[in-house]
């Protein structure tokens, strides 16, 4: 009987080993933020949302040539998306906006869906097209 009990205990002692040092931590870290696909219908949906704000908002930091006077050719691609879950979701999102299928510039935005109520959290860093073109080459070769 012993010997039994021993035994189980071995292989009790195994597995709370395993699950407790041999598993790695997660990819990212829990409650923090990670990549996020760029082609997801809400991340598109806040990216339109920044770029509506960009042109009414006073707060926004950047330079005018950032604010867009004909809408009907602007565009918007997602460089890079990250997200976080709180009760909602933030995003980061570099955005490069085009007018006319030229880029005009990109910028840093960090954004707050609460459950359909989204609000801008914080107008980042601003770049310029050269560095959104660089943004894209990289990501594009990260992908091969």
């Amino acid at each position: 009987m012993t010997a039994i009990l021993w035994n189980n205990w071995n292989i009790l002692f195994a597995l709370l080993f395993h699950v407790c040092i041999a598993t790695p931590p997660p990819l990212h870290p829990i409650g923090g933020y990670h990549d996020a696909n760029p082609i997801d219908e809400r991340i598109k949906e806040v990216s339109k949302f920044a770029l509506m704000r960009l042109s009414d908002d006073e707060t926004v930091p950047y330079n005018n040539r950032l604010r867009i006077v004909d809408s009907t050719q602007v565009g918007v691609s997602i460089l890079k998306a990250q997200k976080q879950v709180v009760a909602g979701m933030n995003y980061r999102l570099t955005l490069e906006i085009t007018e006319g299928g030229e880029c005009v510039g990109a910028f840093d935005v960090e954004i707050y869906d609460h459950f359909g109520d989204i609000s801008i959290s914080h107008w980042g860093k601003e770049y310029l097209c050269k560095e959104a073109a660089e943004m894209k080459q990289k990501a594009a070769e990260d992908e091969d």
